[in-house]
């Protein structure tokens, strides 16, 4: 199966709702996990989407307590403000991530991209919640939720503040995360995952070389989850409060 398609089976099956399809569960190397999620993204531009950033990530498969580094795509559809209401329509199973999202102010080219030039590279900063399917175990098949990719579908950010400001929040925050106004647990992110969003910066940005992409100035950077995914529901409304940067609110319908 090319690429192509499997990245046409993956966005039929995410438009109905549906687990992914068989025929790709345990199928696919690194390699051809990265080939279909870039097939997907060209065919999203195609339709008239446009490619607005990346979103950077862990995965960590059953059974292993280390996770590693994954990436996925943003484009510009999947993009809201701050106390926007969001209709869940067929999303199966729908999750959110609070996020700490970065604007570039100019572009970072792999190989060799280091965290210290990563902040050289920073625009704004601002608090963001990840917006997810899990329409397969992450766990059981990492590679395939790297093809889907990261079962993203949109993302919802809080205002911008100028990263000259927010060096200490990029080394260190807290987040709160509420539902109807009261506090919720958070677990860690996938494998203990550190926060550490400058080297994630990094990370992809010397990643994307090996497919000959850089990050583009203004593209739009989720950095990695700081717990693991909370399932939502119609009628729920949710707020993420980070220490030092701000809130960031969503609704859903």
């Amino acid at each position: 199966m090319t690429p192509e398609a499997a990245a046409r089976l993956l966005w039929e099956a995410a438009r109905k709702g549906w687990p992914w399809p068989d025929t790709l569960r345990g199928a696919l190397d690194a390699d051809q996990a990265y080939g279909v999620q870039l097939a997907g993204l060209a065919i999203k531009v195609r339709s008239g989407n446009r490619h607005s950033g990346w979103r950077a990530g862990w995965a960590a498969a059953a059974g292993r307590t280390a996770a590693t580094r994954v990436c996925g795509h943003l484009v510009d559809d999947g993009e809201h403000g701050g106390g926007a209401t969001l209709a869940l329509g067929q999303t199966a199973r729908p999750h959110l991530e609070p996020d700490v999202c970065v604007t570039l102010a100019r572009p970072l080219a792999g190989p060799g991209v280091t965290p210290e030039q990563a902040w050289e590279a920073l625009g704004a900063v601002a608090p963001a919640l990840g917006l997810v399917s899990l329409r397969g175990d992450p766990a059981a098949d990492p590679l395939l939720h790297v093809a889907d990719n990261l079962g993203h579908w949109g993302y919802v950010l809080g205002p911008d503040v100028g990263a000259a400001a927010l060096g200490g929040v990029l080394r260190e925050t807290r987040v709160t995360l509420h539902r109807d106004g009261g506090p919720v647990a958070l677990a860690p992110a996938a494998g203990g995952a550190p926060y550490a969003p400058l080297e994630a910066l990094a990370w992809l940005a010397n990643f994307l070389a090996s497919f000959r992409m850089e990050l583009e100035a203004g593209q739009r950077i989720l950095t990695g989850a700081l717990a693991q995914p909370l399932a939502v529901a119609a009628g729920q409304s949710w707020e993420a409060r980070f220490a030092g940067l701000g809130a960031v609110a969503v609704r859903f319908a």
